[in-house]
């Protein structure tokens, strides 16, 4: 979908649905995911299947987490109601403040009443461009951007994206990214457009990197200069890494927003954080999102009668509390997440520099590898006479029966480039590179 704006067709006006809801429906038709979910592969039980190496799915802990949550599974009859409110429970609203204290290291320290829960971060972000934005205003994304940043942020309510193309990946994440954003909003404003705010994905997906502390700096002052807010979604946070193979760039480990002081660099009711279980935790199914603003209590405010349209389980914030207050869990569970996360990209990257694949270097963060696989695809196609090498790759991997997400979805301006995810079982990353070396030959 175009995420300048959503275009109606007239051929696809319905009778039966609305024409948004018309939009919504012929775009998700496209997305393979869910298709992909209901037919994967198992080297006994589905054969046939699709091996899964596109979905941003944390499969390392999963057991151990698994079965930390049913020895400490004893919810108070209380989960059977409404609790305590729409935004989370009194309890797990000061579990998660104090774990973001002493996991994010903020400037401010963060209290229960800077934090609204929700169902996931995906409504943490909807509620960003409800709260933040009217319709027809702008968030701001630099290319590549996370892919579902289009739907939570436009699809509902009616606020719109402008994208920052770069020249490379070393610019993102260099003061040259600031300069960027500053002419972005520069030139919305003469072309009467109206921006309510700055999105960055940090760590990013689907590079793996994070953005040194001073360009956040930088990024503060420009979202100041212009009076727009700044939201940075970290929900990667914890899934940082130690990179054990591109020798060649040192990466930058990452910094919360929440670490640095806003005080002459940007008004703190400007400055939002979105984070979450589902990939730290390997707990998307858990369901549990925070969007935490220390300076904007009008925000949170709003979100309390909103809250009602996301509100998450009784028993999914009574599991969270109980992961959350297990200090001595944490400090085994985290260091072994991060190991496991290295030691499964340097798999990944090992397969890739002796197979003759580029890929983005110098990540360490996240659960996935940007790689080049059209420039492989050429070596042994001749394609030479055809542009889009993207839709070539893909109906390849299509054939061999394996799905890894497409750089086009992700507003990449590179043809031919894919996400890889790496934290699934071995039986199934070494079978899904296997078929991915296939389909490119």
């Amino acid at each position: 979908m175009d995420p300048q704006e959503l275009k109606i067709s007239l051929s696809y006006r319905s009778e039966y649905i609305s024409d948004r809801a018309s939009v919504i429906e012929r775009e998700t038709g496209k997305m393979a995911m869910w298709d992909v979910l209901s037919n994967l592969w198992e080297p006994k039980d589905n054969p046939d299947g699709i091996v899964n190496l596109g979905m941003a799915q944390n499969w390392l802990l999963r057991d151990s987490i698994s079965q930390r949550i049913r020895d400490s599974f004893d919810p108070p009859s209380s989960a059977l109601t409404y609790t305590e409110g729409t935004t989370g429970s009194k309890r797990l609203k000061d579990a998660m403040s104090k774990f973001i204290n002493h996991h994010f290291f903020p400037f401010k320290q963060v209290l229960p009443e800077h934090v609204s829960v929700t169902n996931g971060t995906t409504s943490a972000l909807e509620h960003v461009s409800w709260a933040l934005a009217d319709p027809g205003e702008y968030f701001i994304v630099g290319q590549p951007y996370y892919m579902n940043f289009v739907p939570n942020l436009t699809w509902r309510f009616g606020a719109r994206l402008l994208t920052v193309p770069f020249e490379t990946d070393d610019d993102r994440f260099s003061e040259v990214a600031v300069e960027r954003y500053q002419q972005a909003l520069d030139n919305a404003k003469a072309e009467g457009k109206k921006v309510a705010g700055i999105i960055l994905c940090h760590p990013h997906n689907p590079l793996g990197r994070c953005y040194p502390r001073k360009v956040l700096i930088g990024m503060m002052k420009v979202a100041q200069e212009h009076r727009v807010h700044l939201i940075s979604d970290e929900v990667y946070a914890l899934s940082t890494w130690e990179n054990t193979v591109d020798k060649e760039r040192t990466p930058d480990a990452f910094h919360s927003l929440l670490s640095i002081d806003p005080k002459g660099k940007i008004d703190g009711h400007r400055v939002h954080v979105v984070w979450g279980m589902s990939k730290d935790f390997a707990a998307k199914g858990l369901r549990v999102g925070v969007l935490i603003s220390q300076y904007n209590n009008h925000l949170h405010s709003s979100l309390v009668e909103a809250g009602i349209f996301t509100m998450i389980s009784s028993f999914s914030d009574h599991i969270a509390v109980n992961l959350l207050e297990d200090e001595e869990w944490l400090q085994w569970y985290l260091p072994e997440h991060q190991r496991r996360l290295s030691q499964n990209y340097a798999k990944v990257a090992r397969w890739a520099q002796n197979h003759g694949i580029n890929y983005a270097k110098g990540a360490n963060a996240g659960l996935f590898m940007f790689a080049d696989l059209g420039t492989k695809y050429r070596e042994t196609h001749d394609v030479s006479s055809i542009h889009n090498i993207t839709q070539l790759v893909q109906c390849a991997l299509k054939e061999h029966k394996v799905y890894v997400s497409s750089g086009d979805d992700f507003g990449c301006e590179k043809p031919g480039w894919f996400r890889i995810v790496f934290c699934v079982p071995d039986y199934c990353l070494f079978e899904g590179l296997g078929r991915i070396i296939e389909a490119l030959h």
